[in-house]
C-alpha cells in the first residue's frame, strides 16, 4: 500500500480526481450558478490540462534522461575500436527502441544490475547462457568489451552491465582501472540519479575458491569489498548483492551428479537465499546456510546411484556431496570478508552455484587419487554446453527483487520536496480556481438580481 500511494501518479491522479469532484459536483451545491453543464465540463477540462500539463513535463525528462543515458552509452572512445563500439551500440539502442514499441523512456525504466568480479570469473559466460531472452544478439557485444571495459546486455527484464574483471581486481594498472571504474559510476549516478543500479551481482569461479589458499581468497574478498563499498559510497544506495558461484562443473562429480536433469530441472536455483536485512551476516547463518544447501543436494545421491550402472561416475557421484562439503569453509570465509566490518557495503541476498558451461579438469579435493585407481588420468568435461541453475535464479528471485534497493536519501528527499512543491501547486491552483469562479458566479448573481427585479417591477406595471 506504501508502494502505491508512494507513487507519484497514483497520487496526482487522486488528487486531480478529487479536485473535480469539489469543484465540478461540490461547488455547484454552494453555488448554483455553477451547475451549468458547460461550465462543469469546463472545470473537468480545466482541472485535466493542468494535471496533463504536469504530467508531460515529468515524462519529457524520464525521456531527456533515455536520450542521456543512450548517448553517452553510444559515444564511445576516440580511437578505431571505440568508434566501432559505438557504432554497434547505437545499433543495439535503435533495435531495443523499436523493439519497445517507439517509447523512448524504454532504458531508463527497465532495473539495471552490475555483475562484478576477478579477471576469468565467468561472468560474460554465466550472462550469455543463462537462457534470459536479449532482443539484441549478444554476439554483437563479444570481442569488443575491452574497449569501454563494459558490455552491456539487454534483455527483456532488465539491463544487465558486464565489467571487465580488472575493474574489480585493479591489479594491472591501478590508476587506469580506478580511474574508469569511478567513470562508469559516475555515468550511473548522473543518469540515473533515483535508482542508478537495482542490484549487484558478485561472481567467483569455484575453482578460485577450491585451488587459493588463504591469502588468495582474502585478497578476492578485499577487492570486492571495496568494489562494493565504492558503489554504496558512489551512488549513495543500499543494494542487493547476489554472490555467483560459478564454474560449479569444475567440481569433480558435478556434471555426473546433475545429468539426468531435464530442462526445468536444471534452470531451478542451488543456493541459498537470506533473510533481507542490511549489516553483516552472522558467520553461523552463513555456515547453517550452506549446511542447508548441502543437505539438498545429498538428498538426491541415493537415486542418482541406483540410476548409474557406470563405475567411474558412480564414484563421481558418491564423492560429490563431500566436495560441496568441502567448499564450505572457503565460500565462508569469501563472505564473512567480503561483508563483515563496521560499514556495511550492501545487502547480501545469497550465495548461488550456478554453471554456464562445462570445460576444463575437474578440481578433486577429496578423491585426488581416485584417477590412479581406475588407471585413468582425470579427464576434461565434455559436457554439452548446458547452463545449470541459471535461468530462474535470474529471471524468478533478482529481478523481481529490483525494489529492494535503497534509493539515495538525498534524492530521495529532493523528490519528496518536487512532490509536495508539484501536489501543492495544484492544490493551490485547483483552490484559486475555485474561489475565482466562486467570486464570479456571485458576481453575476449580485448584478443579474437588480436587473430581474427591474423586469418583475416593469410586468407589474404592465
Amino acid at each position: 500500500m506504501g508502494r502505491i500511494f508512494g507513487n507519484w501518479w497514483v497520487v496526482s491522479a487522486l488528487i486531480a480526481l478529487l479536485a473535480i469532484v469539489v469543484l465540478a459536483i461540490g461547488a455547484p451545491i454552494v453555488v448554483p450558478a455553477l451547475g451549468a453543464l458547460w461550465i462543469r465540463g469546463a472545470i473537468v477540462v480545466a482541472v485535466l490540462a493542468v494535471w496533463g500539463a504536469i504530467s508531460l513535463a515529468r515524462v519529457m525528462n524520464a525521456r531527456a534522461a533515455s536520450d542521456a543515458i543512450a548517448a553517452s552509452l553510444a559515444g564511445g572512445g576516440a580511437d578505431e575500436e571505440g568508434r566501432i563500439l559505438a557504432g554497434r551500440m547505437t545499433d543495439a539502442l535503435k533495435s531495443l527502441r523499436e523493439s519497445a514499441g517507439g517509447q523512448r523512456d524504454y532504458l531508463y525504466n527497465r532495473p539495471w544490475y552490475v555483475i562484478i568480479g576477478p579477471p576469468g570469473a565467468g561472468k560474460t559466460t554465466a550472462l550469455v547462457n543463462s537462457g534470459l531472452r536479449f532482443p539484441v544478439s549478444t554476439d554483437q557485444f563479444k570481442g569488443v568489451g575491452g574497449t569501454r571495459n563494459l558490455d552491456f546486455l539487454f534483455s527483456e527484464q532488465a539491463v544487465l552491465v558486464d565489467t571487465a574483471g580488472r575493474y574489480t581486481s585493479q591489479d594491472s594498472d591501478a590508476a587506469v582501472d580506478a580511474r574508469g571504474w569511478a567513470e562508469f559510476l559516475g555515468l550511473l549516478k548522473t543518469n540515473r540519479p533515483k535508482q542508478p543500479i537495482n542490484g549487484v551481482i558478485v561472481a567467483i569461479g569455484v575453482d578460485e575458491l577450491m585451488r587459493g589458499d588463504r591469502a588468495t581468497i582474502d585478497g578476492h574478498a578485499d577487492a570486492v569489498r571495496r568494489r562494493l563499498s565504492e558503489v554504496r559510497k558512489g551512488l549513495g544506495v543500499g543494494i542487493p548483492i547476489y554472490v555467483l558461484l560459478t564454474k560449479a562443473d569444475l567440481i569433480a562429480g558435478f556434471v555426473e551428479y546433475h545429468d539426468d536433469l531435464d530442462v526445468e530441472g536444471r534452470r531451478a536455483v542451488l543456493g541459498h537465499t537470506l533473510p533481507y536485512a542490511d549489516g553483516a551476516t552472522a558467520s553461523q547463518r552463513l555456515v547453517d546456510s550452506f549446511d542447508e544447501l548441502a543437505r539438498a543436494i545429498s538428498s538426491r545421491q541415493a537415486i542418482r546411484l541406483s540410476a548409474e550402472a557406470d563405475a567411474q561416475r558412480r564414484a563421481l557421484i558418491l564423492g560429490f556431496p563431500s566436495q560441496i562439503g568441502a567448499l564450505r569453509s572457503r565460500l565462508v570465509r569469501f563472505l564473512e570478508r567480503t561483508f563483515a566490518g563496521g560499514e556495511p557495503v550492501g545487502v547480501l541476498r545469497g550465495f548461488y552455484l550456478t554453471s554456464g558451461m562445462q570445460e576444463g579438469t575437474p578440481l578433486d579435493r577429496m578423491m585426488s587419487g581416485m584417477a590412479d585407481v581406475y588407471d585413468q588420468p582425470r579427464q576434461k568435461v565434455q559436457g554439452a554446453g548446458r547452463a545449470y541453475f541459471l535461468n530462474r535464479l535470474l529471471g524468478d528471485v533478482m529481478f523481481p527483487e529490483a525494489g529492494l534497493v535503497q534509493s539515495n536519501p538525498a534524492a530521495r528527499a529532493k523528490r519528496r520536496t518536487q512532490l509536495i512543491v508539484a501536489l501543492g501547486a495544484i492544490a493551490v491552483v485547483t483552490v484559486i480556481g475555485a474561489v475565482l469562479i466562486i467570486l464570479n458566479a456571485r458576481s453575476l448573481v449580485a448584478a443579474a438580481t437588480p436587473v430581474a427585479a427591474i423586469e418583475q417591477r416593469s410586468e407589474r406595471g404592465a
